[in-house]
């Protein structure tokens, strides 16, 4: 027997569907008109000291090219952009930013129409993809190897996986893609933002901010400062967070629907349905996450 009209649970998927369609629409537009760069990241491009097409050390073809540049300077913050090309940062001990730009596309015309672009701007790298057809089908994925002394980087594509591998200690990430997946190995203050695609990190710093919509947030905490704060907040991802032994925060572990669990010992706890609140250890740090109907899980290393 059919039912006459829907439930809450209808419309809020219907909703979260439309939503995750006009997020994907929107950013990638924005983006290949630049509308999700800020306005010194657009006019740093603007006047961009290279241009890369089909650049010395590459194969040009209709299926891909491969270019490298490495770019000498003190950068201490390094701005990455892209749509649907994955972009992977690393690290070595030399000087100079390494860029490696990897254009693919069905066709020479669709190449041709694709550049990285890149921008000094005092002690700031920028580095970007422009397409000259904002339809263009093809993609440019980034493999940036940065010297030691970064202290900030930055990283924003639409599908597109963003990865960090090797990271110093103390190094400020701010991650953000629509569905694309969103990796890091190490970091200090992190931010990381998705609509549909998954969070996966190990951190050690002051401040941690993990959003999606529908992707699940699983990561390790090594250390909180004490006066940290940890922000985790979805709608149907779950949330489950690895932190050492040593953790001193105080928790508020809220879900509408979803489990809630934490395996440290709490002292004044107060437990309600799909909700936990307490201070771990001493406390200090704040460590709150919140979920519609993904479950949300606390535990030891």
């Amino acid at each position: 027997m059919g039912r006459s009209s829907f439930t809450a649970v209808d419309i809020a998927g219907i909703s979260l569907g439309v939503l995750v369609i006009l997020a994907v629409i929107g950013s990638f537009a924005m983006i290949t008109r630049g509308g999700l760069m800020s306005p010194g990241w657009r006019d740093a491009l603007s006047g961009a000291t290279w241009t890369g097409r089909a650049e010395s050390g590459g194969s040009a073809g209709a299926e891909g090219t491969d270019s490298e540049q490495t770019v000498y300077g003190t950068f201490t913050t390094v701005e990455v952009t892209g749509v649907a090309g994955e972009i992977v940062f690393t690290f070595h001990d030399g000087s100079g930013v390494k860029v490696r730009s990897v254009k693919h596309a069905p066709t020479q015309r669709a190449l041709d129409s694709l550049r990285t672009e890149i921008a000094k701007e005092g002690s700031r790298l920028v580095v970007g993809e422009k397409r000259d057809d904002p339809l263009n089908p093809g993609s440019i994925s980034f493999y940036v190897s940065l010297p030691r002394e970064t202290v900030d980087l930055s990283a924003r594509t639409v599908s597109g996986r963003i990865q960090v591998q090797g990271l110093p200690a103390g190094v400020k990430q701010n991650l953000k893609s629509v569905s694309g997946r969103l990796e890091t190995d190490g970091s200090g203050d992190l931010s990381a933002e998705t609509v549909s695609g998954s969070i996966e990190f190990t951190f050690a710093g002051r401040d941690l901010g993990l959003k999606t919509i529908s992707g699940g947030v699983h990561g390790t905490i090594d250390s909180l400062a004490p006066d940290g704060r940890v922000e985790a907040d979805t709608v149907s991802g779950s949330v489950r967070l690895a932190a050492w032994e040593g953790l001193a925060a105080r928790l508020n572990l809220h879900s509408v629907s979803g489990s809630v669990s934490c395996d440290f010992p709490l002292a004044g706890s107060m437990a309600k349905h799909n909700a936990l609140e307490g201070t771990v250890g001493k406390g200090g740090a704040s460590l709150e996450v919140g979920t519609t109907s993904g479950s949300i899980r606390i535990e030891k290393k």
